[in-house]
């Protein structure tokens, strides 16, 4: 579930929202031999089904096979196990394995956001916004962003910061869209790194603050965790949907070079001092789990 979302930036900085965060804990399944995950998943155990469907969707031990991977997750789903629910909401959503039909997509995100799963609340979000699958409610979206948000979920704080930014479907507050930001990228999220610096550059909803602002802003692009983002992308195929939910996006393309850019142009504009200050800070900051 990739989301564009686009707020508003002063002219230098520019911010592409791309999906997902932190992954999912992958649990004792993984470990087990496949000849007994089957045996399990055929006697029942919901655990095995929703384990399964990954095996059969990422090719892991098994051939890929996206039929058989659905089918796994159904069967998961069906007896209430919360992840299996939002991953087979993911496959009606795009089609995989099954027809395509966001209604159903819709009605599995709702299975397990009800549970409290913050992916699920998150996906549900999403296409509440978008009126796919569902009557468009930019409310209800913000509630169940909400949700998800305040369950830690990185994507999902950045998301309600855009929203308290832009005002959709909460009261527009830039004190409570830098609050938001300041949580995602404590937890290492790039596009909320950019966008908070973008708020203490401006001063909006915190107080201007040029040494935070380029901390902040060089944490966004910094090549070393550049480096790191891209090691762990290569992982991404052998990733469960809702662990893509999570995915933490390096900055790319022209967001990259426009924050680039910033740092340019607010190096020239501070003191040695200055800087020097912000680069202390950010040799030292580390993400909170």
């Amino acid at each position: 579930m990739l989301n564009a979302a686009i707020p508003v930036m002063i002219s230098f900085l520019v911010c592409f929202c791309a999906l997902v965060a932190v992954s999912s804990a992958l649990g004792d399944m993984r470990d087990v031999p496949i000849v007994e995950l089957i045996l399990q998943a055929k006697n029942g155990s919901s655990e095995a089904q929703d384990e399964l469907g990954f095996r059969y969707a990422s090719g892991m031990d098994v051939e890929e096979d996206y039929a058989e991977a659905a089918k796994w997750y159904l069967a998961a789903a069906e007896q209430g196990h919360v992840k299996a629910q939002n991953e087979i909401g993911g496959f009606y959503e795009k089609g995989i394995g099954v027809p395509r039909d966001l209604r159903r997509a819709v009605y599995w995100y709702e299975k397990a956001g009800a549970q409290g799963y913050a992916p699920a609340q998150y996906n549900l979000s999403l296409k509440l916004s978008a009126g796919e699958g569902v009557k468009k409610d930019a409310v209800q979206s913000a509630k169940w962003l909400g949700k998800a948000a305040e369950a830690g979920a990185a994507q999902a704080e950045f998301n309600m910061g855009v929203k308290c930014l832009g005002g959709s479907g909460v009261k527009q507050d830039h004190q409570e869209a830098a609050k938001w930001f300041r949580r995602s990228a404590d937890h290492g999220f790039p596009m909320a790194m950019f966008n908070l610096a973008s708020c203490y550059i401006a001063g909006e909803g915190v107080e201007r603050d040029v040494v935070q602002a380029y901390k902040w802003l060089y944490l966004s692009v910094s090549e070393s965790r550049r480096k790191y983002l891209s090691e762990k992308s290569k992982t991404r195929r052998k990733m469960s949907h809702s662990e893509l939910t999570e995915w933490l996006y390096p900055l790319e393309g022209d967001a990259l070079n426009r924050a680039q850019k910033g740092l340019e142009l607010m190096r020239q504009a501070m003191t040695d001092v200055q800087v020097s200050a912000a680069m202390q800070q950010a040799d030292i900051w580390a993400p909170k789990d």
